[in-house]
């Protein structure tokens, strides 16, 4: 979810209800969350037979850059549409390179142009899966592309930010970039990695230090003049919100463990004044020979400075029962929270997954769905 400079929000995602085949997806809403329009894209027309995903997107002059992928064969390539305030499609150009499955993730304007990050791998599962990172130039030009993961390994992602910052006494633009470290055969760790401007890595660390408990990174977020992460942790042998405050060297200030009475799957959170708001999804049933979520709910949870539980709310079926899989996946705050929250999800919505936005209060209460 974005915000516009008109106030309102686009809503980034895919859909497979126009073809058989998945497409990217957008909706603008206004500041009141009603739709203004909708549009759905696919890489060659919008009735192709390729498969083709949105995941994010910024605004740019009053038009939109959307990063995903896009499928054709066995090859799959980030995707970058460029597209109107009115969703019309002005164009898109793809970013090949030698493997066979490059998928686009997150999209941010930098200096001297813009980030995307995303991961690389060969297709198979049991083999390499590393995160990349490409920087262009206004122009959409390859400023440098960069690859790094464990070998062998299914190295996860999260996101990447620009920090401003000074190295030997002089101003620098550098980026922090969130991830899981996949330690064979099953244990992880969160990870972030420092890139300076040219993509070469200032220093890399790791948090969880091998202890088993299967630590992951989702998003970091500028916490004042330090950085924070959410992710995921099996501390109490099932799922827990995981938050990690760290300064621009990597150092560990603070590290929380957040739990409720089910599993936990933490996706995105956003410093307030006096705490902490973590969207993500709340396990209630797992189908136990696939491992497949069969119910769930979205959950906003207020955690304190000091990494104890304020409350927790949740929510399913946008209101009509929890029967089925409800995510929350990202959070905005109003006004540093003061004036309520907005929390994008995926919904069930009468048996169909629906794209779903809810504003609460303060407190997490529900004031518009």
């Amino acid at each position: 979810m974005v915000s516009t400079t008109d106030g309102g929000y686009l809503i980034v995602g895919s859909t497979t209800s126009f073809n058989l085949y998945e497409q990217a997806f957008l909706a603008k809403a206004d500041a009141n969350g009603n739709v203004q329009w909708t549009q759905h894209y696919g890489i060659d027309s919008t009735n192709d037979g390729n498969v083709t995903v949105a995941r994010s997107a910024i605004e740019v002059d009053g038009n939109f850059l959307v990063l995903g992928e896009g499928t054709k064969g066995d090859t799959t390539n980030f995707l970058l549409y460029q597209v109107d305030a009115s969703g019309t499609q002005l164009g898109y150009k793809e970013y090949a390179t030698t493997t066979k499955t490059d998928q686009g993730y997150y999209i941010s304007a930098v200096n001297g142009g813009y980030m995307m990050i995303g991961t690389t791998g060969d297709g198979t599962i049991a083999q390499n899966n590393n995160i990349k990172a490409i920087k262009i130039d206004n122009n959409r030009e390859v400023v440098f592309e960069k690859s790094d993961g464990i070998t062998n390994a299914v190295d996860g992602l999260g996101n990447i930010i620009e920090i401003s910052t000074q190295v030997n006494g002089a101003d620098v633009n550098d980026f922090l970039w969130v991830g899981t470290s996949k330690r064979l055969p099953e244990d992880t760790d969160a990870r972030i990695i420092r890139l300076n401007d040219i993509g070469g890595i200032r220093w890399e660390e790791n948090y969880g230090k091998l202890d088993s408990k299967n630590q992951t990174g989702t998003e970091i977020k500028v916490d004042g003049k330090d950085y924070v992460i959410v992710g995921n942790t099996n501390l109490n042998d099932n799922g827990d919100v995981y938050i990690v405050k760290v300064d621009a060297d990597g150092k560990l200030l603070a590290e929380y463990v957040v739990s409720l009475e089910n599993e936990q799957i933490a996706e995105s959170i956003e410093p307030v004044s006096d705490g902490y708001i973590v969207a993500g999804t709340n396990v209630l049933k797992r189908e136990a020979l696939t491992n497949n979520i069969t119910a769930s709910t979205a959950f906003l949870m207020k955690v304190k400075a000091d990494g104890t539980m304020d409350w927790v709310k949740e929510f399913g079926d946008l209101g009509k029962d929890v029967d089925g899989v409800n995510s929350g996946r990202f959070v905005k705050a109003i006004n540093g929270g003061s004036e309520g929250y907005l929390l994008l999800g995926s919904f069930d919505f009468f048996g169909s997954s629906v794209m779903g936005l809810v504003r609460t209060s303060s407190d997490g209460t529900t004031l518009n769905k």
